[in-house]
């Protein structure tokens, strides 16, 4: 777990993260959509509660997201067993891997400060851009299992038909796809995220 980024690293401090792990820029911002799925708990409440001197509320998220994540996210969590629940990653389509995750950071409703951070630097905010349009690369990237074999922390299990990748860190619950078939934005694929039918494609 040592190895994942923390919610509140900036755009520069995932760069260098991913960097360390021989990834670029671009396949971070593309592992990023993983996070089109699963939930984070309140840990990263200080952007809604104590962000800065400044700024107590960050001013990067939208006010609407923010207004939704303190009914959930009472105060920030504290040592003394204070309730932390879990609010989804993705507000809009949080149940469906899709690429409404980048569609949020443009919007400002990305949950985590990590996540919007990539809207706030030139090159990665580019790329959130082009992963807005239909048929985005990353769809498939994220579909071809030896995309994610690079992480480390990543965790196996086997499902039915072979692995099943799953996402693991401090923020994140464990995030597995149904099966054995699961709905990937229009694509039906199979536990390994190959797909069995992508429109358009034959």
């Amino acid at each position: 777990l040592q190895n994942l980024p923390p919610p509140f690293f900036d755009a520069e401090q995932l760069k260098q993260n991913f960097a360390r792990k021989n990834l670029t820029a671009e396949e971070m911002v593309t592992l990023s959509g993983a996070h089109s799925i699963g939930v984070s708990h309140c840990s990263f409440s200080k952007r809604l509660y104590a962000f800065n001197a400044t700024h107590p509320q960050d001013p990067s998220i939208d006010p609407a997201l923010a207004l939704v994540l303190k009914r959930r996210c009472l105060r920030p969590p504290s040592s003394g067993g204070a309730p932390d629940p879990a609010v989804p990653l993705d507000v809009v389509t949080p149940n469906r891997l899709d690429n409404r995750y980048y569609k949020n950071l443009r919007n400002r409703k990305g949950v985590l400060t990590s996540d919007q951070a990539l809207m706030s630097d030139p090159s990665t905010m580019s790329m959130v851009r082009s992963n807005t349009n239909p048929g985005a690369a990353w769809v498939l990237f994220l579909l071809d299992p030896a995309a994610l074999l690079p992480l480390p922390g990543l965790v196996r299990l086997r499902g039915p038909d072979g692995p099943v990748p799953m996402v693991v860190g401090d923020d994140l619950d464990l995030v597995v796809l149904p099966n054995p078939h699961a709905r990937v934005g229009g694509a039906e694929v199979d536990a390994n995220r190959r797909p069995i039918a992508l429109p358009g494609h034959h």
